[in-house]
């Protein structure tokens, strides 16, 4: 029998930097075949030339956001499986593809499976590793899960009811938990059953902030997720804390302003979906970071536990979040408004 076509949809902006190194890591996946789409918001670049020496199909997002790239990029698939792979993440198993088509094959039940976290590139600033595991300090706060590959599949198994575990998997039952973890389905490499999100999921195909969240839209209908094991993926999120702090601004602007329908991506639009005690802990985060004990120990348990005492930027990168909420907060009460950035500007 024929191999399912595999889609991977990239939303680039900018980014010779690292594309190269995402195409080669889809070249050498043992699975076939495979459709690669690349989603570019304007460039700069060699982005384009990149894409086109790996035959990709190219479309132009006018847009800009990443959230309407990878919205065209799932409507455009023609894969029976479409997986969101970001400029800057690389695969790093060559049975990457194979591991988890076999699981959505094989496990009627399973509509997504996520690698088993990221796993930091050697030589990259330390700031990498902190985003690769928690993305922001308020991300921290709120999940408490690390996506680092050491942690990220132990800590669901400990959280979350397992349903089945094989040597290639772990399947999880997260239909009936109020306290949902943070899984964004389009990046991070993961891989979605195109035709249940079309027949059961049809409002992810009007709007498109919904593609960040298909997790929920899957608990949603009581399917399951899996976890493919032996599966990282290297993440180059951020060459300089500079860039990073730009990024922790970008996504506060984002939720705060509430700027036409971009908020509904983020936490904004997660917080629709959450129950139980996160529908209210975002309310905690600035006393946990002004009252200075809490984000302390967090930032000494981090540094011990990791044995790394660069984890105390924790601290640091809690007061700059919890100061930009502060801020932007105060601007919005006086009316005054913000013009969206583009991604990490």
């Amino acid at each position: 029998m024929q191999s399912p076509l595999v889609s991977i949809v990239i939303a680039t902006y900018n980014s010779a930097g690292t594309l190269e190194l995402v195409l080669q890591s889809i070249k050498k996946q043992k699975y076939k075949p495979i459709d690669i789409i690349v989603l570019d918001g304007g460039f700069t670049d060699e982005t384009l030339q990149i894409a086109r020496e790996y035959k990709c199909r190219i479309y132009q997002n006018k847009r800009v956001q990443p959230t309407y790239a990878k919205h065209v990029g799932f409507l455009e698939a023609k894969g029976k499986y479409v997986v969101f792979l970001d400029s800057d993440e690389v695969l790093g198993s060559v049975d990457s593809i194979k591991k988890k088509v076999s699981c959505l094959e094989r496990e009627k039940d399973v509509v997504a499976v996520t690698p088993v976290g990221y796993k930091d590139p050697k030589n990259y600033p330390f700031i990498n590793r902190y985003i690769n595991e928690f993305g922001d300090p308020f991300s921290f706060f709120i999940y408490r899960l690390s996506k680092n590959h050491k942690y990220y599949l132990r800590s669901m198994i400990s959280r979350y009811l397992v349903v089945k575990k094989t040597k290639d998997y772990v399947v999880f039952d997260l239909s009936q938990d109020n306290n949902l973890p943070i899984i964004e389905l389009a990046a991070m490499g993961s891989m979605l059953d195109k035709s249940f999100f079309l027949t059961k999921c049809p409002e992810v195909t009007k709007v498109p902030e919904l593609i960040w969240h298909t997790f929920y839209l899957l608990n949603k209908n009581q399917k399951l997720i899996a976890i493919a094991k032996d599966d990282p993926i290297f993440h180059y999120s951020a060459t300089s804390l500079k860039r990073y702090l730009r990024k922790i601004n970008w996504r506060i602007i984002l939720n705060v302003y509430l700027q036409k329908d971009h908020a509904l991506a983020g936490f904004s639009g997660r917080n629709n979906y959450q129950k139980g005690f996160y529908s209210f802990k975002k309310y905690l985060f600035l006393p946990y970071v002004f009252l200075l004990l809490p984000v302390l120990f967090d930032s000494l348990y981090l540094s011990f536990t990791r044995r790394n005492f660069c984890y105390l930027i924790h601290l640091i990168l809690s007061f700059w979040t919890a100061f930009l909420i502060t801020y932007h907060f105060v601007r919005k009460q006086f009316g005054l408004s913000y013009k969206l950035p583009t991604y990490g500007d």
